[in-house]
């Protein structure tokens, strides 16, 4: 099952402020807040997928949404893809991972920061908080890592499908 959120809306039009966990199934964002403040967090629950949606265009850009994440998502296909073909970076920007996790989809998407050109890494992370987690690449997509902070903690990268960059100022 797929819920598309073209964003979480409360009275009056307010977005929300708190986290927001996706427990189960695929939660596609449909534009650039739909997850509420983009300096707000983001759960991905072992077995959930966010599908980042790169939209027409290329301008899907979560800010600062931090997503904390960790397993291998809907059908072991990624816990975070873009699934729309349409390219989306800078997606993300910062990502935790808590668990070994699996990166995946059929469009192309990044984890960078969301300025241009080789950026300060410290405005966008890959993060296992110390811990030596693996990551695993499958789709025929690409997945880019650029202009981000890497944590050293990080074990294994097992790329079975697609691309898996990293590149720029890390």
């Amino acid at each position: 099952m797929i819920s598309r959120f073209d964003g979480l809306e409360w009275c009056g039009g307010n977005k929300p402020t708190g986290g927001v966990t996706v427990a189960q199934g695929t939660l596609q964002i449909g534009n650039n807040s739909a997850l509420g403040t983009t300096n707000g967090t983001t759960t991905i629950a072992s077995g959930a997928t966010l599908d980042v949606n790169g939209p027409t265009g290329n301008t899907r850009r979560l800010g600062s949404e931090r997503i904390i994440v960790g397993g291998a998502g809907v059908g072991n296909a990624g816990a975070i893809v873009n699934n729309s073909g349409n390219d989306a970076y800078p997606a993300i920007s910062f990502v935790t991972l808590t668990a070994n996790t699996i990166l995946g989809g059929s469009g192309r998407w990044d984890l960078r920061a969301t300025g241009s050109g080789l950026a300060d890494p410290a405005t966008a992370a890959l993060s296992t908080s110390g811990q030596p987690y693996n990551l695993t690449k499958v789709g025929a997509n690409e997945v880019t890592i650029a202009n981000a902070t890497i944590d050293p903690a990080l074990a294994d990268i097992d790329i079975q499908q697609g691309i898996f960059q990293i590149n720029g100022n890390n």
